[in-house]
């Protein structure tokens, strides 16, 4: 197929180039990079690329963010919402997580169910989710980022010797 082809010759280049052992180096020079894999290959490939319509990697952010956020013209939002070719489940929820309101997670579990692998249990139905779940993404981000933040300064708030306590 074409994608094979396509696929073939760039891995063909990147061995040629010896793109992994610059991967691994970049990777290993910036050990503080969240992302050591996505930074190392934007670093090194950001003259390589080519800019592909949003219905070829529909992330999550399609659905989150409001159109004049996103780096797509209004018509390529539209259509990559419309019929997403790739559906792409960005972020820290996944179909499998009861604070997931993607509107093509119930997809997922149709295609699921195509394979022999089988469905996985759902995750995080609590009653703090119950209610976030109603809530707008960015107010659900917010909320878990102060969670864990205050989860943070509690751990780090035990007196020594106490149950836990790291030091």
């Amino acid at each position: 197929t074409l994608v094979q082809a396509v696929h073939d010759a760039l891995a063909e280049e990147m061995r040629r180039d010896g793109f992994a052992k610059l991967l691994l180096e970049y990777a290993r020079a910036h050990p503080e990079n969240p992302y050591p894999d996505q930074d190392a290959l934007n670093a090194l490939a950001s003259d390589r690329h080519v800019s592909l319509h949003p219905l070829w990697n529909a992330q999550t952010t399609l659905w989150d963010l409001r159109i004049d956020e996103l780096p797509f013209s209004s018509d390529e939002i539209q259509q990559a919402r419309a019929r997403p070719a790739i559906v792409h489940f960005i972020g820290p929820f996944k179909p499998w997580h009861y604070l997931c309101t993607h509107p093509y997670r119930s997809r997922y579990f149709e295609e699921l169910a195509a394979t022999p692998w089988p469905a996985p249990e759902l995750e995080g139905r609590t009653m703090v989710n119950r209610v976030l779940r109603h809530l707008p993404p960015a107010w659900v981000y917010r909320s878990l980022h102060a969670r864990d933040a205050l989860a943070g300064l509690a751990w780090h708030r035990r007196p020594a010797g106490a149950a836990g306590h790291r030091s």
